[in-house]
């Protein structure tokens, strides 16, 4: 049955290993054909249990210790069903060579006995793609610095190396290093836990024919925490391309306040001139290449503009005009409009007029803070817009319309988010990943128990976590509402929070309270 493979249990020794045996083959080479699959694999002894649903007893003793023995001994991929466990080395090993894309691609996925890797992962959802005709979805979860990225980089690999389509997908390979470079440094920053953190949630959407070519490519991002331009949580680093702005000329950052608490110690693999040409390669003109560069340097002098009050008279004034000189001519403003927008707020009153109405101090920081922040997140979607139109234009007019029937979704998002300050960005990121908590708790363990009982089947029931409670507390009582309240009605909202905490505390499982 084509889904055996998941009661199947692993054998404690590698003999008795079936040497050879068909599998039906849907992809490019005899497409719809068998091929012989199995003769190579590689002599070496099972660790444990590649799949955790065949322990006997898999309670939280035995689960840890067979993942212990696997992961000092170099395994660092387990299976729980159809689910992929990945736990990082955090060390040199090498576990992403030609030579494991070729393994992986030789031996049948579905094996029992093959070794869990991204690659056979990547190859049992492409085959399902291909052989039931439906689309599917991974979604890579967890926390940050658990290798969600670079298990979604070698994911994307592993499906252009076994794909078809061989002339587009090696232009199409060629553009996505491009992209992923560019999503580094705009993307990404230093944390405690990884490098490359990302600070987005991004869901990669690849489009097949029937016969399993790639035909386009499309990346759809949300969640980008912004914030970190203006003030990155104390020990982090801002977005690496500003990094890498002050590393091609020649400074340490201090100058500039957005950066001069940040804590970035290691040297980028990439310069600026070579994001540059990446930049172009999505599809960035020669010139526009150039104003990436202004609108950066001008987001973060944007961090040197200081104000004072005006003795006598509401409102602020700019002390250091020059600076904001320098920022309109960089953004293609006038001097007058950057001013005004940092020192006032346009107001309209009852006969439908707008007023400037005059800031404070600590309203003007917040507005040129908001600024500077919007300022990146636009310029980011820019450079988002001009590379899905360069992953996609040319190769959707080479295929029919009608047979690009199928697709493949990457979710990647960053895990939950725990700070001794928290925002409303912790609060959507949190949110976020409670949802596909519930999903999970859906798919994975609340249908099958049903399906059991479908089906006479004699099963105990087994109590599942349930986070209903921090999602009903969310859905039903409109958080950005209850936020415009607060500011309104302080005492009105520590009422209704009170009562909805009683009401999501009788559920007992809530992964977070963000209030």
């Amino acid at each position: 049955e084509y889904k055996s493979y998941l009661s199947m249990v692993v054998p404690d020794t590698f003999e008795d290993r079936p040497t050879e045996f068909f599998v039906r083959d849907p992809r490019i080479n005899g497409r719809g054909s068998f091929r012989k699959k199995g003769g190579n694999l590689r002599p070496t002894v099972t660790i444990g249990y590649n799949n955790l649903a065949d322990i006997d007893e898999p309670d939280v003793k035995n689960v840890v210790n067979v993942l212990r023995r696997r992961y000092l001994n170099n395994t660092f991929y387990t299976f729980i069903g159809d689910i992929l466990v990945y736990m990082p080395p955090f060390s040199g090993i090498s576990i992403y060579t030609d030579e494991d894309v070729q393994y992986y691609c030789d031996n049948n996925a579905f094996d029992p006995d093959l070794k869990p890797h991204i690659y056979s992962f990547a190859d049992r959802v492409y085959s399902n793609m291909l052989f039931w005709k439906r689309n599917q979805c991974v979604i890579m979860t967890g926390p940050s610095g658990s290798g969600k990225t670079i298990n979604t980089k070698q994911f994307l690999s592993y499906i252009q190396s076994v794909s078809g389509g061989w002339d587009i997908s090696n232009t199409l390979k060629t553009r996505l290093a491009h992209l992923f470079n560019v999503l580094d440094c705009f993307g990404s920053s230093q944390t405690d836990d990884s490098i490359y953190a990302s600070k987005y949630t991004s869901q990669l959407q690849l489009k097949f024919n029937y016969f399993g070519d790639i035909v386009s490519c499309q990346l759809k991002t949300c969640l980008l925490e912004k914030s970190r331009v203006t003030g990155p949580p104390p020990g982090e680093s801002n977005f690496h391309i500003f990094h890498l702005l002050m590393e091609h000329i020649g400074s340490d950052g201090k100058a500039y306040p957005y950066l001069k608490n940040t804590n970035h110690t290691f040297a980028l693999k990439v310069t600026l001139p070579s994001i540059q040409n990446s930049l172009v390669a999505l599809g960035l003109q020669e010139s526009e290449k150039d104003h990436v560069i202004n609108i950066l340097t001008a987001i973060l002098m944007l961090g040197q503009v200081k104000f004072r009050s005006v003795p006598g008279e509401e409102g602020v004034m700019v002390t250091n005009l020059e600076i904001v000189k320098v920022i309109a001519k960089m953004l293609g403003v006038k001097e007058s409009s950057m001013v005004d927008a940092l020192t006032s707020t346009p107001v309209v009153s009852g006969t439908r007029k707008v007023h400037m109405m005059p800031l404070t101090q600590e309203k003007a920081i917040a507005k040129r803070n908001t600024l500077a922040s919007y300022l990146y997140l636009r310029l980011f979607n820019v450079v988002l817009t001009s590379a899905n139109e360069s992953l996609a234009g040319e190769f959707a007019e080479k295929e029919n319309p009608d047979e690009l029937a199928l697709s493949l979704d990457i979710v990647d998002g960053y895990g939950f988010k725990f700070g001794e300050r928290n925002n409303f960005a912790t609060l959507c990121v949190n949110y976020s990943n409670e949802r596909l908590h519930q999903l999970y708790i859906q798919q994975v363990l609340t249908q099958p128990q049903e399906l059991y009982l479908q089906e006479g089947l004699s099963w105990d029931p087994i109590s599942i976590p349930d986070n209903r409670g921090t999602i009903m507390l969310f859905n039903d009582l409109h958080p950005v509402s209850l936020m415009e309240v607060s500011r309104q009605y302080p005492y009105v909202l520590c009422f209704f929070l009170s009562l909805s905490l009683s009401l999501a505390l009788h559920f007992q499982e809530c992964h977070f309270w963000l209030f």
